[in-house]
C-alpha cells in the first residue's frame, strides 16, 4: 500500500473515534538519519550526530517563544513562554552538544565514587581549615547551581543544546556544593564561616547572559588554578579524589564559556567595550570582597598546621597570581588578550602584580 493510501486510512481511523488527523497533512522530513552510526566505540547515539539537514540548521535569530523542539512544526494554538533570549550570538557555542554528552558519560557520584573510608584524624588544625575550606567550596558549587539556573528559563528552545549543557551545570554545581559539605561533616569537623560574597554578585545580578560568563569564566578559572593543587592540599585519598573530579568538571564548564565568548567577539566585535566593562565590576568585586578566610585556611594546610601558617602565606600569595594569570590565559583564547593590560588595579594588588609588570603567560 502507498504512503498516501497508508495515511489516508489512518486518517479515516482516527476521524472515525473522534480524534485529530490534520497532524498526518504536517511535513514531516522523512530519511534524515544520525551522521555517525553509534556504536559503543564512539559513543553510542550522541545528541551531536542527530544535528544534520534541518535539524542541524540553527538559525541566527529564534522567532517562537514557545517549547517547540527545533524542527517541529509549530501550532499557533500555543501559548507564549516568556522567554527573552533569541539570537544565536547571544549564547552559542559549536561545542555544547558535545559537552552535554560528556558531562553526562562523565557523571560521579559523591557518595560512592569518593573513598571516604580512606579518612583519618589529621589533627584540629588542619580538619578545622579543611572544613573552612570545604565550607566556601560548598558555598560556591550552590552559588553557581542558583545562578546558571536562572538562564535556563531566558534562553529560548531554538538553541536546545546551550540549555541541556546549562542543565549539567547547574547538577554539577549541586554536586560541587554536596560533596564538599559532605566532606566538612564526615571527619569529626563541621562547617566553618560563611564568606562575604561581594565577589558573587556579578553572577548574582547579571543583567545579561555574556556579564555571566565573564563573570564565570572568572570564577571558574581561579577555582581551577585552586583545584590544581589538589595533591599539595589534599590530606587524603578522599580529598585527593574530591579536587580530581571537581577540576574535570570545572574544565568542561570552562570550555564552553570560553567558546562562547570566543564565538561572540568573532560575530561582534563591537560589543568588546561592553564586555570590558563586565570584566572591570567581577574583577572589582573579587578584590574588594577579599576571601580572606579562604586564603587564611589555605595558608594553615600549605604549612602543614597553624604554626607554618606564616611562613606558608608566601605559597598563597603565590597561589592568587596564579589563579589570575589562568583567568588571564583564558580570556586569550576568548580574544581578549588586551584584558591583560587592562586589568583592574585593585585585582592587581588583590594578585599582588605591580602596574608595570607583565603578567606570566600561564598556558591554559
Amino acid at each position: 500500500m502507498a504512503d498516501n493510501d497508508v495515511i489516508a486510512a489512518a486518517k479515516e481511523r482516527l476521524e472515525q473515534s473522534g480524534l485529530p488527523s490534520d497532524w498526518l497533512d504536517i511535513p514531516v522530513h522523512w530519511g534524515v538519519k544520525a551522521k555517525e552510526q553509534a556504536t559503543p566505540e564512539n559513543g553510542g547515539l550522541r545528541f551531536e550526530y542527530l544535528n544534520v539537514d534541518v535539524y542541524g540548521e540553527v538559525p541566527e535569530h529564534w522567532d517562537n517563544n514557545t517549547e517547540i523542539p527545533r524542527g517541529a512544526i509549530p501550532d499557533t494554538r500555543t501559548e507564549q513562554m516568556g522567554y527573552s533570549i533569541f539570537n544565536k550570538s547571544e549564547v552559542w557555542s559549536d561545542l555544547c552538544a558535545g559537552l552535554y554528552e560528556d558531562a553526562i558519560a562523565d557523571r560521579w557520584n559523591s557518595s560512592a565514587d569518593i573513598p571516604w573510608d580512606t579518612l583519618e584524624p589529621i589533627g584540629s588544625d588542619l580538619e578545622r581549615a579543611v572544613c573552612q575550606i570545604a565550607t566556601l567550596m560548598s558555598e560556591y558549587g550552590w552559588t553557581k547551581a542558583q545562578t546558571t539556573g536562572r538562564w535556563l528559563q531566558e534562553i529560548s528552545y531554538g538553541y536546545i543544546e546551550v540549555k541541556l549543557f546549562l542543565g549539567t551545570v547547574v547538577f554539577d554545581g549541586a554536586r560541587l556544593y554536596e560533596v564538599w559539605r559532605k566532606r566538612a561533616l564526615a571527619n569529626g569537623g563541621g562547617l566553618g564561616r560563611g564568606g562575604r560574597n561581594w565577589k558573587f554578585l556579578p553572577l548574582t545580578q547579571s543583567y545579561t547572559f555574556s556579564e555571566f560568563c565573564v563573570a564565570s569564566i572568572m570564577h571558574d578559572s581561579m577555582l581551577l588554578a585552586l583545584l590544581r593543587h589538589g595533591e599539595q592540599l589534599a590530606q587524603t585519598d578522599a580529598e585527593r579524589k574530591i579536587y580530581e573530579l571537581c577540576q574535570q568538571d570545572i574544565e568542561r564548564h570552562l570550555t564552553y564559556f570560553v567558546d562562547h565568548m570566543r564565538y561572540l567577539m568573532l560575530r561582534e566585535p563591537e560589543r568588546r567595550e561592553e564586555i570590558h566593562r563586565y570584566m572591570n565590576k567581577a574583577e572589582w568585586y573579587l578584590a574588594k570582597d577579599g576571601d580572606d578566610t579562604l586564603y587564611s585556611a589555605l595558608a594553615v594546610v600549605m604549612g602543614d598546621g597553624r604554626e607554618g601558617a606564616e611562613e606558608a602565606m608566601a605559597d598563597v600569595a603565590e597561589l592568587r597570581r596564579e589563579q589570575v594569570e589562568t583567568y588571564l590565559g583564558y580570556l586569550r583564547q576568548c580574544h581578549l588578550s588586551d584584558r591583560e593590560d587592562r586589568l583592574n588595579e585593585e585585582l592587581r594588588k588583590w594578585a599582588g602584580i605591580a602596574p608595570e609588570e607583565e603578567v606570566e603567560k600561564i598556558p591554559v
